[in-house]
């Protein structure tokens, strides 16, 4: 794991310097932290980017937006668990593929289309339709190991990537797809494989040699299949084969999408008592996501969760509430996970609405009436702005490492270096999180979804010991995806709520018992100015944890969990 203590300092700030620096990182050739390490000298001063600076940072963001886009492409391309697919340069260079792609053509690091077969005329006629017509076009060759069984890849040209896009057109329809083709048009086993093959671009000999059968046998069947099909050509046989495998492959997609954002939870962890239960529901013209743990038909709790973790992804959290009898649903904000932003957020506060809203909608349809609330750090603001909103629907506020409110003059020498660096940017420099966010998915993918934490929590190594466990890597993976796949949005979205503007009403208006615990060891959320907030609100019931840090609801899930329940009994 790279720590920043261990980056290399750039010394220089020349716009020249600085400029190279953010391509090499973008590109995957330097960490983030050398950035990190050039922007202390403002975040420990608690001011603005010096003019300079920030022009060339500025005028980058184009640039930096563009190539981000190119990553986000190639990495969706490179987890795609579809048919093989591959990400080539003008020149022929493979830039990225498929599990599937190095399956069927072997190891393609450092590798080009011409190495697998494909003839320099044929990739440049293949460029060229691309280009004067403006579609997609064909690219059809054998391999040099399978000379008789044809290759057939559609491709597009992205412009602004310069790169083109292959996917192989490969016919495995669903049970239920062969099953019509059985149903309707009486196609026997043997048909349906011979019309896979001609979908895929096989003539009469190459079948034969494929199914080890005669050729005169696939000839029949071809007729046969004709006949059945009420088509007069192979040729209409074939399109027909490869438009039922472009459906069957679309829907196999979009069930895919479905599953990654849902992201189920390991074999180990489907007893009933830890389930998550991950759902979606539409509002207006939105997606929104969210989540369900705990014992159907207990005590309702609505938590509003962090950035990182505290969305039902922790399983010991899971268990208690079944224990304990808590019915507990969690609301992904806007930009985290499976819900969408409005169309055009033009405030905080409208984010924060739009975040109530879905709240409010989801209640009603599981008749609540009333709930209890809880946060994670983040997710305080939010559940203090839901009780602000709707008093009459809240028995109480639990929060679990409440944000603070960190003011312009807020010492932040004490938090770890890419921390410190997001809240000196909210408070400063809002502009440049974007691209401190999009340098840092280049890092986080190299990480990966269990290892990612070392980012998120490097320069507090005992705060990473908890994402070693089974559990722990359970709320990696799944907050990774809850954050990325969005492009950290929410993460945005959070920081300009939570830090950038001045939530005090919120905590001095709030008319709900409210009540929290927070670590002494909290090196983000330092427990003086976290103690500051009982000075707003006089009836905030602060717990203060002894050796706990920012991860309290993780390594010390039994203490909040017992804390929440005294609110609970108390105020009952």
């Amino acid at each position: 794991m790279e720590s920043s203590s261990t980056s290399k300092v750039l010394l220089s700030k020349e716009p020249e310097a600085i400029k190279d620096l953010v391509l090499a990182i973008i590109n995957g050739d330097q960490d983030n932290y050398n950035l990190l390490a050039l922007l202390e000298a403002p975040i420990l001063n608690l001011s603005p980017l010096d003019s300079e600076a920030a022009l060339t940072l500025s005028l980058l963001s184009s640039d930096i937006e563009n190539q981000a886009d190119i990553n986000d492409q190639l990495y969706v391309l490179a987890s795609d668990q579809g048919s093989p697919a591959l990400a080539i340069s003008s020149e022929g260079q493979v830039v990225a593929c498929n599990e599937s792609a190095t399956s069927l053509l072997g190891n393609l690091h450092d590798q080009n289309i011409f190495s697998l077969g494909v003839t320099k005329l044929d990739f440049i006629n293949f460029k060229d339709r691309i280009v004067r017509h403006q579609g997609h076009s064909i690219l059809q060759f054998c391999t040099p190991q399978k000379k008789q069984s044809p290759l057939i890849f559609t491709g597009r040209y992205k412009v602004n990537q310069q790169l083109f896009f292959l996917r192989l057109i490969a016919l495995q329809w669903s049970e239920s797809m062969n099953k019509a083709l059985q149903d309707i048009f009486e196609l026997t086993k043997a048909e349906r494989d011979v019309l896979v093959c001609l979908g895929s671009g096989m003539q009469a000999e190459q079948i034969s040699d494929y199914r080890q059968s005669k050729v005169g046998t696939v000839r029949q069947q071809i007729k046969s299949i004709l006949q059945k099909l009420g088509v007069s050509s192979q040729i209409q046989a074939t399109s027909l084969a490869a438009s039922l495998g472009s459906q069957a492959y679309s829907e196999h997609q979009n069930k895919s999408l479905v599953a990654d954002n849902r992201q189920p939870l390991s074999s180990s962890h489907r007893r009933a008592s830890n389930q998550l239960r991950q759902d979606q529901f539409v509002r207006g013209d939105r997606r929104v996501g969210w989540r369900r743990y705990g014992k159907k038909g207990g005590r309702p709790v609505l938590l509003m969760h962090s950035t990182y973790f505290g969305a039902g992804n922790f399983a010991p959290e899971r268990v208690l509430a079944y224990q304990s009898g808590l019915d507990v649903i969690v609301v992904e904000r806007p930009g985290y996970g499976s819900t969408y932003p409005p169309s055009s957020p033009s405030t905080s506060e409208s984010i924060v609405n739009t975040h109530i809203d879905d709240c409010i909608a989801l209640l009603d349809q599981l008749g609540w009436s009333k709930v209890w609330l809880k946060s994670h750090d983040f997710g305080f603001v939010a559940a203090l702005a839901f009780a602000n909103h709707s008093p009459e629907r809240v028995c109480g506020l639990f929060a679990v490492s409440p944000l603070p409110l960190f003011l312009p003059s807020s010492d932040l020498s004490a938090i770890p270096v890419q921390q410190r660096a997001y809240i000196w940017a909210a408070r400063h420099c809002f502009w440049i999180i974007p691209l401190l966010l999009r340098l840092g998915h280049v890092k986080a993918r190299k990480l990966g979804p269990t290892r990612w934490m070392q980012m998120v929590f490097d320069g507090t190594p005992h705060e990473l010991e908890i994402f070693c466990t089974e559990a722990g890597l359970e709320v990696s993976e799944n907050s990774y995806h809850l954050n990325l796949i969005q492009k950290s949005q929410g993460h945005i979205f959070d920081m300009q709520i939570g830090i950038a503007n001045d939530w005090t009403e919120l905590l001095r208006d709030v008319k709900v018992p409210l009540a929290a615990v927070t670590g002494k060891s909290n090196t983000t959320f330092d427990v003086r100015i976290v103690r500051d907030l009982t000075l707003i609100n006089s009836n905030f019931d602060l717990k203060e944890i002894d050796a706990a840090s920012l991860t309290l609801a993780l390594t010390d899930t039994d203490l909040c969990h017992t804390a929440f329940l005294d609110l609970v009994k108390t105020k009952s």
